[in-house]
């Protein structure tokens, strides 16, 4: 389930072809992707949370605050494995100044976002019924 932020780094280089070590690497995307996943772990803290919900495990009441790529992202693998890496690999082309492909990978997060957030079912009580 949890990934560092290093292994969704990883895999969000791998979307846009480029290795995460080495002459062919960027060190500043890099270097931003800790505050690119703390804005990110913030926006899915809610589909996280559905995903929790539906499986009866505790809530998170605040998004994790990560400060290095070392750090462990305890959210579920729709998440990790499939947003988070779609929404870096968006801030990577927009960085290189491809607005069409930073707008695609920004899409697919959005979609990936989406598609993980669970539904739950819950009962409800009809507060305007009447009591007779």
């Amino acid at each position: 389930m949890a990934k560092t932020a290093e292994e969704i780094f990883k895999m969000a280089a791998a979307l846009i072809y480029e290795n995460a070590t080495g002459n062919n690497s960027d060190a500043e995307s890099r270097a931003f992707t800790p505050d690119f996943l703390n804005i990110h772990l913030q926006e899915c803290l809610n589909a996280e949370n559905s995903i929790r919900r539906s499986l009866g495990e505790t809530e998170l009441t605040s998004a994790p605050w990560i400060t290095d790529l070392a750090t462990s992202i305890d959210y579920h693998d729709a998440l990790t494995r499939v947003a988070l890496p779609y929404a870096c690999a968006s801030h990577y082309y927009a960085e290189s100044m491809n607005e069409e492909r930073a707008m695609s990978f920004e899409n697919e997060y959005k979609k990936a976002r989406s598609n993980a957030s669970v539904c739950v079912e819950e009962d409800i009580t009809d507060v305007y019924a009447s009591e007779e």
